[in-house]
């Protein structure tokens, strides 16, 4: 590891892990109120979410309405923190000279793909 990559670990600390962090924590702080057979209970945002699948229609309805409003609640305060964790990383790869995330990314899968065929001798 270059100096320059330890110095870039050791500032994901505060930077990027910390706002991903600070969005969890968020998320998990949340309670979002959702009618189920007329007796409204509070609902985590991961159930709310789980109820978008619910076999009754009226359900999935209510979840989606009521995580919209929840969302647009606070929706200043989300665009803040996602906006951080995306520059921050957008800063990462200028410093590396990478030129798009997406190449990131597609170098990846093509580096699992060909492992997997050299593992395999798929050709």
């Amino acid at each position: 590891m270059t100096k320059e990559e330890s110095i870039l670990s050791h500032l994901m600390v505060d930077g990027f892990h910390a706002w991903g962090g600070f969005y969890k924590t968020l998320i998990n702080c949340i309670k979002i109120d959702i009618p189920i057979n007329e007796h409204q209970k509070k609902h985590s945002v991961a159930q709310a979410i789980n109820l978008r699948s619910h076999v009754n229609e009226g359900v999935r309805r209510e979840s989606h309405q009521a995580l919209e409003a929840k969302w647009q609640e606070r929706e200043e305060l989300f665009a803040k923190i996602l906006n951080h964790i995306t520059g921050f990383r957008l800063q990462v790869y200028k410093r590396k000279q990478r030129k798009t995330v997406l190449g990131e990314y597609l170098k990846k899968i093509l580096n699992f793909s060909t492992s997997v065929r050299e593992e395999t001798n798929c050709n």
